[in-house]
C-alpha cells in the first residue's frame, strides 16, 4: 500500500506557484519618475512580492513542432518530420487589484494595476506633460516607441512546485518578455466581486528546469532559481 501511495495518491496541484515579473533597469527608472505625473508608485521588495502574491492565475507554456510531410516513401504512408519547434506567442496572467489604504492613508492604491500600465507606457514612450503643457491628453498628441532591448524583460518566471514544499520543483523562464496586452477590467453595480487584471505577456522562448527546494521559502529578492544568475528585482535608485 505504501507503494502504491506513492505512485499514484500523490498527485501534482495547480494552486502551489509562484510568478516573479522583473523589469528592465530603465523600466524601472522610468516608473520611478512617475510622480511628477501624480502617480507614486513605490518600487521596492515589498511591491514585487506584492504582485507576486496577488497573481491568481497563471499559464505554464506550451509549445509545438513545426513538421513537414513526406507521401508514399512507404506504399500508403504519410510521415511527419519535424524541422521547428514553435512557441506560444504569449502567456496570460490574471492579478486581484491591490487596495493600500488598511496599510496607510500615504499609499498608492491600485498598485498592480499601475505597475502594468507605466511599463506599457514607457514601450510607448508615452510622456505626460508638466502642469500647464501638453501631453497625454492633448489632441495632437505622438509617441515614438522605445527600442526593444530597453522594455523586455530578461525574464520572468513561473516557480511550480507542491505545498509540502519537498523535492525538486519546475522553473520555467519566460525569456525577453514584456507586457503585451491589459485586457479589458468590468465594473458593475450588480453584485460586488474582486477586481481583476489579466495581463497578457509575450516572449521569444521558454526555458524549463528542475531546482532542489531546501528548507527555505523563497523571498522576493531572492527567487527560488537563486543558483542562477538572478537580475535586480527592484534595483535601489541612484544616489545624488
Amino acid at each position: 500500500m505504501s507503494e502504491l501511495k506513492s505512485k499514484i495518491l500523490r498527485p501534482a496541484t495547480t494552486s502551489n506557484y509562484q510568478c516573479w515579473f522583473p523589469p528592465p533597469p530603465k523600466v524601472i527608472n522610468w516608473i520611478r519618475e512617475k510622480k511628477i505625473a501624480g502617480i507614486d508608485l513605490v518600487l521596492d521588495s515589498g511591491t514585487q512580492e506584492l504582485i507576486s502574491l496577488n497573481c491568481v492565475d497563471a499559464a505554464i507554456p506550451g509549445s509545438t513542432f513545426a513538421t513537414t510531410e513526406t507521401n508514399d516513401d512507404y506504399t500508403g504512408v504519410t510521415e511527419r518530420f519535424a524541422y521547428r519547434r514553435q512557441y506560444d506567442d504569449r502567456s496570460d496572467f490574471t492579478f486581484n487589484i491591490d487596495n493600500s489604504l488598511s496599510n496607510g492613508a500615504n499609499e498608492t492604491n491600485y498598485r498592480v494595476l499601475l505597475f502594468f500600465e507605466l511599463w506599457k507606457q514607457y514601450i510607448a514612450n508615452e510622456q505626460y506633460g508638466a502642469e500647464g503643457t501638453s501631453g497625454l491628453d492633448d489632441s495632437n498628441y505622438f509617441y515614438r516607441m522605445n527600442y526593444p532591448d530597453d522594455y523586455r524583460s530578461p525574464y520572468i518566471v513561473i516557480n511550480k512546485f507542491e505545498k509540502d514544499f519537498k523535492g525538486n520543483y519546475l522553473e520555467y523562464r519566460f525569456l525577453q518578455a514584456y507586457p503585451l496586452a491589459i485586457n479589458s477590467i468590468p465594473v458593475s453595480y450588480e453584485s460586488t466581486q474582486v477586481l481583476q487584471c489579466t495581463v497578457s505577456f509575450t516572449y521569444t522562448r521558454y526555458v524549463v528546469r528542475t531546482r532542489s527546494i531546501g528548507r527555505n521559502l523563497p523571498t522576493p529578492n531572492t527567487p527560488i532559481s537563486s543558483s542562477l544568475p538572478q537580475v535586480p528585482l527592484f534595483p535601489a535608485p541612484p544616489t545624488r
